[in-house]
């Protein structure tokens, strides 16, 4: 089965820091033979940084980018916005929802629409996924199109990182909950993201009940 690993640069790093970061995983991956099938590595750059990183999904085939965030209209006057239909052609994923928007849940209702339609794959943040997922599917999202398409990221806002300080989540209880949140819908792709670091992405990633993490 797919395990997904979702890097969020966030607004941390400065055109030398990106082609630093490029070179160093071009180093790492270029003599290992990763099955596309089995591993999937998602990097989410700033806007003005993913052609460069689009040029390592054009190298390695388990290499996909994804946008940080997409605006909920498709075009008009909205400066500092940005389309789905301006990030489709560099992107095969959007995060959406991200903590940090501080999306509602209509909002990302309208950004997975939008995503969807135009054959980006959602990646969708959520604190209370039991709850915004009811909620979605009440909206006339089309199951199978979500099941194959969409990635849930369970995010619990107590334990996300700030300024590199690591409030981690019990293993135990990581588990719990994405188990919790699997009974209740079924066959959806749920991901960690919550203080992941070097220390226990291997632990988190290796759960049976997770597709892989965000970090």
């Amino acid at each position: 089965y797919m395990k997904y690993i979702i890097a969020n640069q966030k607004m941390k790093l400065n055109l030398q820091q990106v082609s630093t970061w490029i070179t160093e995983f071009d180093n790492l991956v270029q003599y290992k033979n990763y099955d596309e099938n089995k591993i999937r590595v998602i990097i989410s750059p700033s806007y003005v940084f993913i052609p460069l990183f689009a040029k390592l999904s054009e190298k390695y085939s388990f290499v996909k980018i994804c946008a940080q965030d997409v605006y909920d209209q498709l075009s008009g006057s909205y400066t500092g916005k940005v389309s789905i239909t301006q990030v489709k052609d560099f992107c095969e994923y959007s995060i959406i929802g991200h903590t940090e928007t501080k999306n509602t849940t209509d909002q990302k209702i309208q950004k997975t629409n939008l995503c969807l339609q135009n054959s980006v794959k959602p990646i969708i943040c959520s604190d209370n996924p039991i709850q915004e997922l009811s909620e979605f599917f009440s909206n006339n999202i089309d199951n199978n199109d979500f099941i194959d398409n969409v990635l849930v990221a369970y995010e619990d806002p107590t334990n996300i990182s700030k300024n590199g300080v690591y409030n981690e989540k019990p293993i135990d209880q990581v588990q719990k909950d994405i188990r919790l949140i699997s009974d209740n819908f079924k066959n959806i792709n749920i991901i960690y993201g919550g203080s992941i670091n070097e220390n226990n992405v291997d632990k988190i990633a290796n759960l049976q009940e997770l597709s892989g993490v965000l970090v």
